[in-house]
């Protein structure tokens, strides 16, 4: 599911880590109190010379790997591997999204459909032959207007824990805010989601590369794709995520080139060290608390045989910061079990899966038993016959049993640290959180110490910079922000041109509250990308809290030509009018925003601003009162009545 594993495997997330909304109203609220920071002195910005291209460089017998090699699509694979190909598309991984839903339905399509959550009502309609997810104001026998609908262009999810939902306007996609739950049959709110911030999500680059085949992003952009968005083949992962390139081996079988030895044009996985053939599986199985791709790569660069870390530097929790379990984490639970560390490297996700095919329900307690045996034949089950019998002989609901998970609802996830003793809830070992500093609450995967190569620590300290615009700016969280102030400093320092860290940058300064030290930062990713939208997005946030209207103008316009459809600019655009005192405008930009998304909260509550400094004091208390009705907490509604009264009191 789609920000189910869009909050790492359903987050969300964090991701991609979309800039979820810095809110400007509380930036807004602080405007007099900017702080007066030392002047920091950067190097001038100029583009770095290109990093060496690891498909270029790196030593492997397979040819496909190079850049040049272009993938061909499942269609051009099933014509050779008619039988695999077609037990491929019944596996969760040939399932993993799809454009047609009425093809081979998961759900319950109903059009009665009525889910509450707090003010909303979300439902879902068939017409123009598409699904679509509504949203609505809830308490009232029948739809209150206006409807904010979301067409249901993409399905993601196999459905083995249920599938999420995407919608395609004006080249961006959003996530609709209802998810279907498979292990309790219903529809709910889709992980993640608080409709008081707002009823959709951008979906962005790192979130959808687990799910789908390909997609060509827009350069600079959060969540927006050139079109058509599928352009090699129908939404799924397919054959060529895990053998690289089809191109060239598809050439050669057809002009009937003989093979001497191991056929070169592909790669097939079980020809590599196993390192290289877990990387093939880290790719999407490995998700950590944030993936950060290395300076000049990015993510879909990959090529299976290849070295994952070449590509993605994977940054995971510190495990005194963190207990529950998480719907990706496999990896990092199957390497702190005895098995995995018994086999010395040796144990592989193959071991125990087939990439190609599941087993039918019938046979699958039996196939995977028969998977532990392999290792485990002399050295049995030490429970009593009988009660194995009682158990049915089940080794994986005793040692892998499914636990809810701790970021979804409605799941559950199977418990990869294979625990010797089922009742077990913690790790049986804990040598990996040795000598690992607490003031650090991320770590580079495989890591005990602080990473001292220059590229982890860049890695590590851009991840730590994106999770210090998601906590609080607490006095604990001042040490690891700094830290990573300094590294990312270092980092630039090496490399001028990396637009990427300069943004981390931009993120650490305003955790720390150094707006003017944040606005050098931002501007000079921006002289090195102008159309970086998230950098748009920080300058204008700063701009606005520094009162500079002339940075703050330009920013919030071009944000709106890139990108449309995003309700998020014209709230930017309403509160720099609101500054401005140009209630008038203010309005016009509430209002486009609402032909967007009608019930965002946020959007009403400027609009109740506007319309004071126009001097309708009724039509402001009536937007103020619908902003307070949609907001979902006690906490939310007391900083928009509070937000509220401090902007009308300066009139």
């Amino acid at each position: 599911m789609i920000r189910s594993k869009l909050i790492r495997y359903w987050k969300v997330a964090l991701g991609f880590l979309l800039a979820v909304m810095v809110t400007t109203y509380l930036i807004w609220s602080h405007q007099e109190q900017v702080p007066q920071e030392e002047e920091s002195v950067y190097l001038t910005t100029t583009p770095d010379p290109v990093p060496v291209d690891p498909r270029l460089q790196t030593a492997v017998p397979f040819r496909n790997v190079r850049p040049e090699i272009r993938y061909v699509g499942d269609a051009a694979c099933a014509e050779c591997h008619a039988d695999i190909a077609a037990t491929y598309r019944q596996h969760p991984m040939g399932r993993s999204a799809t454009m047609d839903l009425n093809d081979s339905p998961l759900e319950r399509w109903q059009q009665d459909l009525k889910v509450e959550q707090g003010p909303y009502r979300l439902g879902i309609v068939y017409r123009q032959k598409q699904w679509w997810h509504t949203l609505t104001l809830a308490g009232s026998a029948t739809p209150v207007e206006p409807v904010y609908a979301a067409r249901l262009d993409v399905g993601i999810g196999s459905g083995t824990r249920g599938r999420s939902y995407l919608t395609f306007e004006q080249n961006a996609l959003w996530q609709s805010p209802l998810s279907w739950f498979s292990n309790t049959a219903c529809w709910d709110v889709s992980p993640g989601f608080d409709l008081g911030r707002g009823g959709r999500r951008p979906v962005g680059p790192d979130c959808l590369f687990c799910h789908v085949h390909y997609v060509d992003p827009v350069p600079g952009a959060i969540n927006r794709y050139q079109e058509p968005l599928f352009s090699l083949q129908q939404a799924a992962i397919g054959c060529e995520r895990c053998h690289g390139p089809g191109e060239l081996h598809v050439q050669e079988r057809l002009a009937g080139l003989t093979l001497e030895g191991m056929d070169t044009s592909i790669v097939n996985p079980r020809h590599l060290e196993a390192e290289r053939q877990q990387d093939v599986c880290r790719q999407c199985h490995l998700q950590g608390q944030a993936r950060v791709p290395q300076r000049g790569r990015h993510i879909w660069e990959y090529r299976p045989s290849l070295p994952w870390d070449q590509f993605v530097v994977v940054c995971l929790r510190h495990p005194d910061w963190t207990s529950e379990l998480r719907s990706v984490g496999q990896f990092e639970q199957m390497e702190q079990s005895r098995c995995y560390r018994g086999s010395r490297g040796r144990l592989l996700c193959t071991s125990c899966h087939d990439p190609h095919s599941v087993p039918p329900p019938a046979q699958r307690l039996a196939h995977y038993r028969q998977r532990c045996l392999q290792c485990h034949q002399s050295q049995g089950c030490s429970l009593p016959s009988q009660q194995r019998q009682v158990r049915q002989d089940n080794c994986v609901a005793c040692h892998m049993p499914a636990r809810p998970s701790g970021n979804i609802a409605h799941a559950s996830i199977t418990d990869h640290r294979i625990l010797r003793r089922p009742a077990a809830t913690g790790s049986e070992d804990t040598s990996s959180q040795q000598g690992v500093p607490a003031t650090l609450p991320l770590i580079v995967y495989r890591q005990s110490q602080p990473p001292a190569e220059p590229d982890q620590l860049r890695a590590l300290a851009i991840a730590l910079a994106r999770l210090s615009s998601q906590v609080p700016a607490v006095p604990q969280n001042t040490p690891w922000v700094e830290w990573a102030v300094q590294r990312l400093e270092n980092a630039i320092a090496l490399h001028c041109g990396d637009v990427e860290a300069w943004i981390a940058l931009c993120e650490a300064r305003l955790a720390l509250g150094q707006l003017s030290l944040a606005w050098q930062a931002v501007e000079n990713a921006l002289q090195l990308r102008s159309n970086q939208e998230q950098a748009l997005r920080l300058l204008a946030e700063i701009a606005l809290a520094l009162r500079r209207w002339d940075r703050a103008e330009p920013a919030i316009e071009q944000l709106i030509r890139l990108n449309p459809s995003s309700a998020d600019y014209f709230l930017l655009l309403a509160a720099l009018r609101l500054a401005q005192k140009q209630g008038q405008l203010a309005e016009r930009a509430c209002q486009r925003a609402l032909t967007i998304h009608p019930w965002h909260p946020q959007v009403h509550l400027y609009l109740a601003v506007s319309r004071f400094q126009l001097g309708d004091a009724m039509a402001a208390q009536q937007a103020l009162e619908r902003a307070l009705q949609l907001a979902t907490t006690p906490q939310q509604r007391q900083q928009y009545h509070t937000w509220y009264r401090q902007q009308t009191q300066k009139q």
